[in-house]
This record gives structure tokens, sequence and C-alpha cells, in this order.
């Protein structure tokens, strides 16, 4: 089973599977951007004298699937949570507080911070961030920085909420458990792998105007990339029995996947319209075979209840927005050290994990305005509990 069943057995309460596996996504976030400084061919924010290629395989491999798992996580989530919503509207008031608001805070605290510290602000001779400094840096997309994937995320949920009506009719008809089937489900497939390369057609023939980057926020082309994989995620929260059928590859898939991660890294310095159309074919089938199987190990292993994944589940969030200014600080205050680059990625992967888990532990969890700046969650502040003169039974506890 993926879900917990509510009392009444009409609506899931959780998918502790996806739980568990989205707040690994998240926290594999700060491991990626703790191996960049040190990957040879990375260009970033802080770039250290000493540089392995282990760490370009560790960002080329977690670059692979981290995002489009998200997003289908993040679209199979959308449509449970339209589902419990009396409207659209509520549905959009809810994911502005939860996506919106921390989206804000942090660009507005941590990233401006980090962008000081990048200006190389740190002095007593130039102490202030100039407007001149603070438009260039927006302009090239390095203040948003990491937050980038909530603004896609938010411009979906916009249009989940347009479709609303539409989404609510494809969810009670029979194409979601046709596409579960034994007709449907290839085609889902081969749906799925050929519209990675038909976002590439269209984003080719758009033209100039859509191949930019607009405010250094929106990128057209990238954020049509994602949007099969959020597409297919809204398919998977209609219909849990497709959800099973997705997460359930057999040994055919495992063969797909590895004949397409072989070609496609055969054609990925090739040249000629064929042979990029067939590099981005196979990166696309690798992908979702990578996902299934993805999906299929924490159907397997994280579908029970677990008090380490709820807690990271809910600290995963705001852990993943404040991680980036103590990733960019610790990997500059280690440029000096002539240490090996994979105990300089230990050192500032461990201890920015260590640092934005207190401040979530200590902070955000017990603290109302902390917790909806940084979570989007309305926290009740905890009141201690004094037992009264002669009541020794609270007092026992």
């Amino acid at each position: 089973m993926w879900v917990e069943p509510s009392e009444s057995g009409a609506r899931p309460l959780r998918l502790h599977a996806l739980d568990a596996l989205r707040s690994v996504l998240m926290l594999l976030g700060v491991v990626l951007h703790s191996a960049y400084p040190y990957g040879q061919s990375a260009d970033w924010l802080v770039r250290d004298a000493r540089r392995s290629a282990m760490m370009d395989g560790l960002i080329d491999t977690i670059h692979f699937f981290r995002m489009p798992a998200f997003f289908v996580i993040a679209g199979c989530f959308s449509l449970m949570l339209l589902s419990r919503q009396d409207s659209a509207g509520g549905f959009l008031r809810e994911r502005s507080r939860r996506i919106g608001v921390p989206l804000l805070a942090t660009l507005l605290s941590f990233n401006l911070v980090q962008t000081w510290l990048l200006a190389g602000r740190p002095s007593r001779h130039s102490i202030r961030l100039s407007a001149q400094v603070l438009g260039e840096e927006w302009a090239s997309g390095r203040v948003i920085g990491h937050l980038w994937f909530l603004v896609y995320l938010l411009v979906f949920c916009v249009g989940v909420a347009v479709l609303a009506r539409p989404l609510a009719r494809l969810s009670v008809s029979r194409l979601p458990a046709w596409l579960a089937g034994d007709s449907g489900f290839p085609l889902l497939l081969a749906a799925a792998a050929g519209s990675g390369l038909g976002m590439v057609a269209i984003a080719y023939l758009a033209g100039p105007w859509f191949n930019h980057e607009y405010w250094g926020v929106l990128n057209p082309p990238e954020l049509l990339s994602y949007l099969p994989y959020f597409g297919i995620g809204l398919l998977l929260g209609m219909e849990e029995a497709l959800l099973l059928r997705f997460s359930s590859p057999g040994s055919g898939m495992a063969l797909l996947g590895l004949v397409s991660l072989a070609a496609m890294s055969l054609s990925a310095d090739g040249a000629g319209l064929v042979v990029k159309s067939m590099h981005v074919l196979t990166a696309s089938l690798a992908t979702w075979a990578v996902l299934r199987f993805l999906f299929a190990a924490f159907r397997r292993w994280a579908s029970a209840p677990s008090r380490l994944f709820r807690y990271l589940s809910d600290a995963s969030y705001s852990v993943y927005l404040m991680h980036h200014l103590f990733v960019v600080a610790l990997a500059t205050a280690l440029l000096a050290l002539d240490w090996r680059p994979g105990w300089k990625f230990l050192l500032t992967c461990s201890l920015t994990l260590g640092c934005c888990l207190a401040i979530h532990h200590f902070l955000i969890l017990r603290h109302p305005l902390p917790g909806l700046l940084f979570d989007g969650k309305r926290r009740r502040a905890a009141i201690p509990i004094h037992p009264a003169a002669g009541d020794s039974t609270v007092a026992s506890r």
C-alpha cells in the first residue's frame, strides 16, 4: 500500500514513501551544492583551487534524477491537495502560504546576505550593497539562486488552479484507471519519454523571445522541460493503481534503462539533428526508468510510518531554504586551506546540515513566526504545562 487511509476510508492522509523520497531529494540539494565548489567542470559561485572529477560525477548523478523526481512528486501532491480543498482559490491560498511565503522570506534574508558576501561587502570600507550591484546580481539569476524551482512550482500550481474543473472531471473518469492497465500504461510511458523531444522541438520553433530568461527568475525552456514530470505526477495522484503500476518496474524496464543510459552517453557529444534527437530521447527514457526504480525502492522500504522520515520530511524544506548561504560561507572560508577536495566537501556538507537542522529544531519548530516564514506552516508557540499543587498525575508523566 502507498497510502495511510483516513478513518472514513474516503481519502488518504499521507503517502509515507513519497514524503520520505521528497525529504531525501531536498537534502540531496545540500549534497549537490556542497560538491559544486570542488567539481572540475562546475562554474559555480565559489571555486576551490583543488578540485576533483569525483565531484563532477556526484553532481551529474544527482542532477540526472533529482529535480524530475521532485516535480513528479509535486504534481502528485498538488492533485491530492486540490481534491481536499473546497475551491481552486483555497488551493492557491494554501500553496501561496507553503511556497510563496518561504520563497520571499528566504530571498529577502538568507539570499541577500549571500549576495552581500559574494559581492565582497564584509569589510570596514564597503559594508553596503549598492542598488547597481544588487540589480546586476538579480538580473544574472544569482539572487534567486537555489530557489528557482519554487518559482516554477508556483507557476504550475497556478495552472492547476486554472484547470481545477477539468482536472476534477478527469479524476473521476475512466482514463486514470485505464492508464494503469496493460493497454494504457505503455502508451503513458511512451508519451512521457517522447515529451522530452517534444519540449525541445517547441523551444526550437518558438524563437528567441521564448529562449530567454526573464527578470532573472523565469526560463521558459527550462520551465517547459519540467512540465511533463509535473503532469505525470498529476495523473499518478488521481489513481492509486496507476501510482502502484508506476512504482513496480520489471526486468524489462531495467534493461531499457541500461540501454538508454548507454545510448545517451554515446550520443552526448554527437553532432547533427538525428544524433541530438537520439540523445534527448534516450536521456528521457533513462530518466523515467530511474524514476520508476526510485519510486519502487521507497515504496518497498519507506511505506510504513517512520519517526525519522517524518522528522526529515518536516525539516528538509526549511533546511533546503537556508543551506545555500552556509555552503557559500563555508566553502569561502575553506579556500585558504590546502586540503583534499573530498575532505572539504565532507566538512562543508556536514557543517551545513548540522547548522540548518539546529536552526530548524530550535527556532522554526518552536516559534510561530519563523515557522511560518521558513516552513509555511502555522505553528502554535509551545506553552509549558505547570501542574497544579497536589496534582501528582501530570507531574509524574
